[in-house]
């Protein structure tokens, strides 16, 4: 083995693992730190002689040492050396699997690392290819809510859909999805108003179902919700029953679009997702008028429990009033 205390690190085999990492699928970066931080710490074993081995010296070391190794010591199990490294990553990233490693790392377990880590992104994503970050963003965002250290409004790879290259990319990404998290990766990036102006084209051309109905409520409803946090709701204070119930935020969503043309586009489309989303929102919006009455006797008898039940409920409903 080369010693980094001769200044002589293995750069064939620090170019070769720097490569390979560069490769991994950014859906599986929490398995791949765990196995690159393991490979790491066994440099320091007396009888290490795998391709990290080669790299460094056994000793706690700081990134600026050996050059290039910054992709491996960001997975150390040293936090020292993992913030040393993080500090020394530039812009622009190259592979996903960088941008999903560096947006690992903002859910560090040490706040100092965590905290250098968000600075680092932050920079790192701003000068990074549209459709790299856009690409990470799918693989993240399927796991990110079991991160648990930061919200997702904290995220510096949700963040960067404020930009209009990236939200570009996002909306075109989700709308030619044939299959996979399209309508869940929708609802969360629309948090940030940059998706607002794609709406419209993923309602008429998403292929996902799922997508277009999303799309479309939110438009309109002119407005997007999540959930913000939980909170316990008695049920039986005297003897201790609650149950969490969820707390919801809100964001105006604007647009020049009728309302009524967006309910009458979903009650023309196909998809069974669409339809009950235009009926959901003549319950919402329109329960008593004349246009609302047509459309529930059209769906009254189909064959769909969720039409049908929407169309009957409308007619009660205005048999009440």
């Amino acid at each position: 083995m080369t010693s980094l205390d001769r200044g002589q690190p293995d750069r064939d085999a620090l170019d070769e693992a720097v490569e390979g990492i560069g490769g991994l699928s950014p859906a599986h970066v929490a398995r791949a730190d765990s196995a690159i931080g393991s490979a790491v710490s066994h440099r320091r074993r007396r009888h290490g002689n795998g391709l990290v081995s080669r790299i460094f010296s056994r000793k706690p070391i700081d990134a600026r040492d050996v050059p290039g190794s910054e992709w491996l010591l960001i997975c150390s199990r040293n936090g020292r050396e993992r913030q040393a490294a993080l500090e020394r990553l530039e812009g622009p990233l190259t592979s996903p699997f960088y941008c999903a490693l560096l947006e690992w790392r903002c859910n560090d377990w040490v706040r100092q690392v965590r905290s250098v880590a968000r600075e680092t992104a932050g920079r790192c994503f701003a000068a990074t290819d549209a459709q790299l970050v856009a690409e990470t963003l799918f693989a993240v965002l399927a796991t990110r809510k079991r991160w648990g250290r930061s919200s997702l409004e904290e995220s510096p790879i949700c963040q960067s859909v404020s930009r209009d290259d990236v939200a570009q990319e996002v909306a075109r990404t989700i709308g030619s999805a044939a299959a996979g998290p399209g309508t869940k990766i929708l609802s969360l990036v629309l948090r940030f108003p940059t998706l607002d102006r794609h709406l419209d084209d993923l309602s008429r051309n998403a292929i996902q179902p799922g997508v277009r109905a999303l799309s479309t409520k939110v438009m309109i409803d002119r407005e997007t919700r999540w959930i913000d946090h939980y909170e316990r709701q008695w049920i039986d204070k005297s003897m201790g029953h609650w149950r969490k119930a969820p707390v919801y935020r809100t964001r105006e969503v604007q647009h020049s679009l009728n309302r009524k043309g967006l309910i009458q586009r979903a009650l023309d489309d196909p998809s069974i997702a669409m339809r009950s989303a235009g009926l959901q929102a003549l319950i919402d919006h329109m329960p008593e008028s004349e246009f609302a009455m047509v459309t529930a006797e059209k769906f009254k008898d189909t064959h769909l429990a969720v039409l049908a039940s929407r169309a009957n409920y409308l007619l009660r409903s205005y048999a009440k009033a």
